[in-house]
């Protein structure tokens, strides 16, 4: 098919050639910067779905669980509200790939914790914590040096082990904030738990049992986790390995956070894809660049060359 294509300020308009269909995206959209990287790279079905906002909702995942119909998301036949639909919305319009949080909620619906369910998205956003291709999540944890917890200093956190315990012995109060389970937290808690080493953990939604309500939503108890990794520099500052990105293709829940300002001839990385990209594309003179889980030292997601 041939298209033509004329931009200004504040609109993009594209005209198929072969059928006469026109499409426009207007600046004020969600997904403008998004159009305009398709147009750019000349992916005009991409830039018809951002256009037609009827056609982004009307697609399935997950061998048809998950669809989304008339900006409606469902699971299983069940109207699905709250943030986590809300986002995946969003994300569809702006052009990216959700399959990761359409997995994320079926797996969240197996939890049978009203309240792990309603509440862990926003954990997740808080934290700004990543979910992963398999639709688990990214979470971290303070251990002792010789791999065990500071708790009972049996419990062997090496990489690659998977901890577990029975559910009902962990505690569902998200009052009674200092309890029984197997502790995880968000970037925000590291250096408010004892410990000497820094583990990076998997965690399947459907093992969350409950999110304590002090510490500003930065950490949780769950039944079962894997630990995947570690952080080279414990848990650091800034500057620490935010080792998680070596996950290829994992969804970032939050905006990205930018691991530094000194744009004198320096790299300057970010947690995603996306942030790095609307730095590049907000300052002039300056290259985009994607690393994903090849990295070089430091092995952080994205980077912005000045």
């Amino acid at each position: 098919m041939r298209y033509a294509s004329i931009k200004t300020d504040d609109s993009v308009n594209v005209v198929n050639q072969t059928t006469g269909e026109s499409y426009t995206v207007y600046s004020s959209q969600p997904g403008w910067e998004a159009a305009l990287q398709a147009l750019r790279d000349e992916d005009y079905d991409a830039f018809e779905v951002i256009a037609r906002p009827a056609a982004i909702f009307e697609q399935e995942y997950c061998d048809g669980r998950i669809a989304l119909d008339d900006g409606v998301v469902s699971l299983d036949g069940n109207e699905m509200h709250g943030v986590l639909a809300d986002k995946m919305i969003d994300m569809l319009r702006d052009g990216f790939n959700i399959e990761p949080l359409a997995k994320f909620m079926v797996n969240l619906n197996d939890n049978p914790s009203n309240r792990a369910v309603t509440e862990l998205y926003g954990f997740l956003e808080v934290s700004q914590l990543a979910i992963t291709p398999e639709g688990n999540f990214v979470a971290y944890k303070m251990i002792s040096d010789d791999y065990k917890d500071t708790y009972t200093g049996k419990m062997d956190n090496s990489i690659g082990a998977v901890v577990k315990m029975d559910r009902n012995q962990v505690n569902e109060d998200k009052d009674q904030t200092c309890s029984h389970g197997l502790h995880f937290c968000g970037r925000g808690y590291l250096g408010s738990y004892p410990g000497s080493r820094t583990v990076i953990l998997e965690i399947n939604p459907a093992d969350v049992v409950s999110i304590p309500s002090d510490y500003d939503n930065h950490k949780g108890r769950c039944c079962k986790y894997t630990v995947i990794g570690e952080l080279e520099n414990g848990s650091g500052g800034e500057d620490d390995g935010r080792a998680e990105q070596h996950l290829e293709g994992s969804v970032f829940t939050g905006d990205g956070f930018d691991m530094g300002d000194d744009w004198d001839g320096r790299e300057v990385f970010y947690t995603s894809r996306t942030a790095a990209r609307d730095a590049a594309r907000n300052m002039p003179a300056v290259q985009f660049k994607d690393y994903g889980i090849n990295a070089p030292a430091g092995e952080r997601w994205a980077t912005v060359v000045k």
